[in-house]
């Protein structure tokens, strides 16, 4: 039996976060209230987070499980079985079980843990361009603080180091490279509950990418109105108080002041768009991946080369 148990498996910075909110509208969903809890990642542990990543999404489970109801938040890592599953506590019946950890995807062994638990789980496989998942990705390093190499330079910078994982390095390449990841869930679950769609798609026809997703779920269509993109790429207006909000340890105290949406908030008005990638980033970026585009090719039997 599926349980209705419904994941996304995506790279991070693949429009997951806006996904996640125009599907919270649909009355036959129900979103874990955490967007990313990681509870299959189980080779990700949470208390070897590097300090940098801590400093800039560090949740206090303790304070956070303690609310009556639960505010939802972007991500947490979270590896109690009775914390998971409050994060579904609002469910009415029937609806859908739905989260989107992005880690799921570069985890080795969440396939086999969801596979363990919900053998007959459906999922949402988000493919966006690399080169824009990678210049957006950087953009948000910049954002944070990780960073403030230019691009190139923050990639070569960031393959040297001596943890490739994430949470321990940046991670600009490696979260593109589906063919690999892909094939650890395909190997265990049927192609048929698989949906793949493009990033790219979802921005330019919004309601005929969640009609398809509608019935590939078996569930009604249904208009949501919310035209927002959430958790966009910028960089700061002014990098003196984006430095005194990453560096000090300010953001782990805003969520306990603030919701989901008012940090949200203040991250548009302290930031703004940047330039779009010049060609010599693009040439760097697409030597980077040509062999990986022609393995993904193979394995989903498409061409991505009309999506270019």
């Amino acid at each position: 039996m599926w349980e209705n148990r419904f994941f996304i498996l995506s790279a991070p910075k693949s429009w997951t976060t806006s996904l996640y909110h125009y599907l919270q509208l649909h009355p036959e969903i129900c979103m874990s209230s955490v967007k990313e809890p990681h509870f299959f990642s189980k080779d990700i542990i949470r208390e070897s987070l590097s300090a940098e990543y801590k400093r800039n999404t560090w949740v206090d489970l303790w304070w956070y499980f303690s609310h009556t109801v639960l505010p939802n938040i972007h991500a947490a890592h979270i590896s109690n079985t009775k914390h998971y599953e409050r994060l579904f506590e609002h469910r009415k019946e029937n609806q859908i079980f739905w989260e989107a950890s992005t880690s799921y995807l570069f985890s080795k062994i969440a396939s086999s843990e969801i596979y363990k638990k919900y053998p007959d789980a459906k999922f949402l496989v988000i493919l966006r361009n690399p080169i824009s998942r990678a210049y957006s990705h950087r953009a948000m390093a910049y954002r944070d603080w990780k960073t403030t190499k230019r691009m190139i330079e923050s990639i070569q910078n960031d393959m040297t180091k001596e943890v490739r994982w994430r949470w321990q390095s940046h991670l600009y390449i490696e979260p593109w490279f589906y063919s690999s990841q892909l094939k650890r869930y395909f190997d265990l679950f049927p192609r048929s509950n698989f949906k793949i769609i493009f990033a790219e798609d979802l921005f330019k026809d919004k309601l005929t990418i969640l009609n398809d997703i509608s019935d590939f779920l078996w569930i009604k269509r249904t208009q949501l109105n919310d035209d927002k993109v959430y958790n966009s790429w910028w960089i700061p207006k002014y990098p003196f108080f984006n430095w005194i909000i990453n560096k000090l340890w300010i953001m782990p105290y805003l969520r306990k002041l603030l919701t989901w949406e008012q940090i949200e908030k203040i991250k548009w008005f302290f930031n703004k768009k940047t330039s779009l990638i010049n060609e010599e980033e693009i040439k760097f970026l697409n030597n980077i991946y040509k062999d990986e585009i022609q393995k993904l090719e193979k394995l989903l039997n498409i061409n991505l080369n009309t999506r270019q």
